[in-house]
């Protein structure tokens, strides 16, 4: 089973008694202080037992007034679309706070994240299927007027020929050197700047906007998807490329596993994590069988494949005082799945699985 994750102490309830005003509120009572603990994560955490003897995991979202609001509707609307559905499960959604940016939800009991199962090789084809068939269940959704009512892009556009003095200030030398790599290649600038398949011509469904394996968690029976605030109307081959993307990743990251061969070792390593994305594409056509009929679907989600490994790329470089090998080669790879999404998607493993 893979390790547990990190656990820390939480801001002191003292300090933020809106948390326990929220739980007692909703009939819980406060939390017991002997039980309380956090996570890491970019927000706030409490999980615990409470005075009623339920557990309770209570997040306060940060970031600008209005996009918390906006968050915590999506949140709370989403808990009741998913009620029913026996593919797309979730923790339940007790209570949310605008005005403090609290969600309470239903704490899940010895759940590791997705993330961790695939680090420990524990993240099984049977889960990846549970995915597949938990995406289908939410893009076969209707959107709710709530949510189509001034929603914006799942993957808004990349202004890539000039950043500002600003972003420019702000950067780290790492980040500057990926701006620099994509300045320099006007093909893959153009690919990043228009969505996958042009705007408006497929049709839109909920993705969920920010799919990554840590937004999984596991019992061994049970796969939960989690953290909805970024959920919108959208191209669903945004959330499949995104699932493949996260395994074609560590499919590169690998490459240092094998210190004669590393590229070779990339290699072997990413054809036995394929596997994962074969049995999630079947999985989800099966239980979506009208994705069958978007004739270009695997060629888009190719195509998001190279936003999500450019967006990883990103995400590690903000913190970087350079650009690492790896790192290059994740954007090498992005770079092809981008430029030829037609010939590259069998690859991935998005053909028929026999």
């Amino acid at each position: 089973m893979a390790s547990k994750p990190t656990t820390f102490d939480p801001i002191p309830l003292e300090d933020v008694p809106e948390v326990t005003a929220l739980l007692e509120r909703n009939g819980f009572g406060g939390f017991v202080e002997d039980t309380l603990t956090s996570y890491l994560g970019r927000n706030d955490i409490w999980a615990g037992e409470t005075e009623s003897g339920r557990g309770v995991f209570v997040k306060r979202l940060n970031g600008p007034a209005e996009d918390v609001r906006a968050r915590l509707e999506r949140i709370a609307l989403v808990d009741g679309l998913t009620a029913d559905s026996p593919d797309l499960v979730g923790p339940r959604v007790h209570a949310v706070d605008t005005e403090h940016g609290l969600a309470a939800f239903e704490l899940l009991e010895d759940v590791v994240n997705g993330a961790d199962l695939a680090r420990d090789d524990l993240f099984t084809e049977e889960m990846s299927e549970q995915a597949g068939r938990a995406l289908a269940a939410l893009h076969s959704l209707e959107v709710p007027e709530e949510l189509s009512a001034g929603a914006r892009p799942a993957d808004p556009p990349r202004t890539l020929d000039s950043i500002d003095l600003e972003t420019y200030a702000a950067a780290s030398a790492g980040e500057l050197d990926l701006w620099r790599l994509l300045h320099d290649d006007g093909e893959v600038a153009s690919a990043l700047a228009v969505p996958p398949g042009g705007a408006g011509r497929h049709r839109t469904g909920l993705v969920h906007g920010d799919l990554r394996l840590d937004q999984f968690l596991s019992d061994g029976d049970v796969l939960y998807l989690t953290d909805w605030e970024e959920i919108r109307p959208g191209d669903p081959a945004s959330d499949i490329g995104a699932f493949a993307g996260e395994w074609l990743h560590r499919g590169v990251m690998a490459m240092t596993s094998s210190p004669e061969d590393p590229i070779s070792g990339g290699a072997r390593r990413f054809e036995l994590l394929r596997s994962n994305i074969e049995a999630f594409w079947a999985a989800y056509l099966e239980a979506r069988p009208e994705a069958r009929g978007d004739i270009d679907l695997a060629v888009r989600a190719t195509a998001y494949v190279g936003h999500h490994l450019f967006n990883r790329v990103l995400a590690a470089a903000q913190h970087a005082a350079y650009l690492t090998p790896l790192n290059k080669a994740a954007a090498g790879v992005g770079r092809r799945a981008l430029l030829n999404p037609q010939g590259y998607a069998p690859a991935i493993g998005f053909g028929e699985r026999v």
